[in-house]
């Protein structure tokens, strides 16, 4: 018994020091590619995995514990063998995740160039998609655009591809890392129609709202978004014209809602001028936003401009964005059990959530 407790103790011990190892290399990795200090994250890595032999000692240790038999121990001993097999549980499956986290780390370090919009060719999976999200779009929202909404210059619910999109949102997630990795991201889907692309941003994003003049596209939207399990996405039935929260979200999609070229010109106006500095927009067609002038709203590439960054930043911002590769780090909280010392790499290489410079060690506290 003896045993146990000192490996128990000493295996606390070192989760604790991982943490503190690991919440090192999280301030390292939050900083963009070209600002990081790739020795010191080597460095840090290299102390970890020092920790790696001796962790393995004590996995073993507890591995070869047998299930407690009340009747065969005193009560005190049952209880707490029964909790250092319930905690020990968390503890090898943590220690089972050190080769990807170390492929996490390595991603960092060594950092690879990718374009934003790589080529891709056109598979026969791809076709499949394509052919299942019409499917989808037409099931989401089967309404005829209604009379309010065409009188008031609306386009009806367009299908816009996948593949495209998809690489859309890609884009703008990295470089929403390159930009700030601390934030929250939230995404805006103007003139969401059936609320399709809001489903599919949520891939990306944290937060993922729609906006939808129609009532029956609004209606059908946000009861496809709950029956899916989307129920933290909301499609609001407003004016796109009038809306005040643009300042709310830091992606921005909007596919010409408005068929009426002022009309369109107006909303992008607003848009531009109520989202906040470093808000991406990403607007799929013929836009004169890639003329405007005055560092207001800058062009990255193809469909994605970034709003508040002076133009002479974009070739940094675009370097910075092209380093982060196309990886989505779950977050600690979405893992199935206890990430524990894990948790500050697994939530600064997702850069999904605001980092907490408070953050302390739990690691299923027995």
């Amino acid at each position: 018994m003896r045993k146990i407790e000192q490996a128990y103790k000493q295996a606390r011990e070192h989760e604790r020091a991982l943490f503190v190892l690991t919440e090192n290399i999280a301030a390292t990795l939050e900083k963009p590619a070209l600002e990081r200090n790739q020795r010191q994250l080597e460095d840090t890595w290299r102390e970890i995995n020092r920790f790696r032999p001796q962790m393995h000692a004590l996995a073993k240790v507890f591995k070869d514990i047998e299930t407690p038999v009340r009747t065969q121990m005193s009560r005190k001993d049952y209880l707490f063998l029964r909790k250092i097999k319930t905690w020990s549980s968390g503890f090898a499956k943590r220690l089972s995740k050190w080769e990807e986290m170390a492929r996490c780390v390595q991603r960092h370090r060594k950092p690879v160039r990718q374009p934003l919009f790589p080529e891709l060719a056109l598979t026969r999976q791809a076709e499949l998609l394509s052919r299942i999200y019409t499917a989808f779009h037409r099931l989401a929202n089967p309404n005829n655009q209604d009379i309010d909404a065409k009188g008031h210059g609306c386009f009806a619910d367009i299908e816009f591809p996948i593949q495209p999109f998809d690489d859309f949102m890609s884009a703008a997630y990295r470089i929403s890392l390159a930009l700030n990795p601390r934030r929250k991201l939230r995404f805006l889907d103007v003139g969401s129609g059936g609320g399709t692309k809001v489903f599919a941003a949520k891939h990306y994003f944290q937060q993922a709202d729609g906006l939808e003049y129609d009532q029956g596209y609004a209606t059908a939207a946000q009861r496809m978004l709950t029956t899916i399990g989307i129920s933290s996405s909301t499609v609001f039935h407003t004016d796109a014209l009038t809306f005040e929260a643009y300042s709310d979200y830091d992606v921005i999609y909007f596919y010409r809602p408005m068929q009426d070229d002022p009309l369109m010109r107006k909303l992008e106006q607003r848009i531009i001028t109520k989202a906040r500095p470093g808000t991406i927009l990403i607007a799929p067609y013929e836009t004169p936003m890639a003329r405007q002038k005055g560092g207001i709203c800058s062009h990255i590439e193809g469909p994605v401009f970034v709003t508040g960054v002076a133009k002479k930043e974009i070739g940094r911002l675009r370097i910075n964005a092209e380093m982060t590769g196309f990886d989505i780090v779950t977050r600690s909280a979405q893992w199935p059990f206890d990430a524990g010392y894990w948790a500050p790499i697994l939530d600064t290489a997702s850069f999904t959530g605001k980092k907490n410079s408070k953050r302390t060690y739990r690691a299923e506290n027995a």
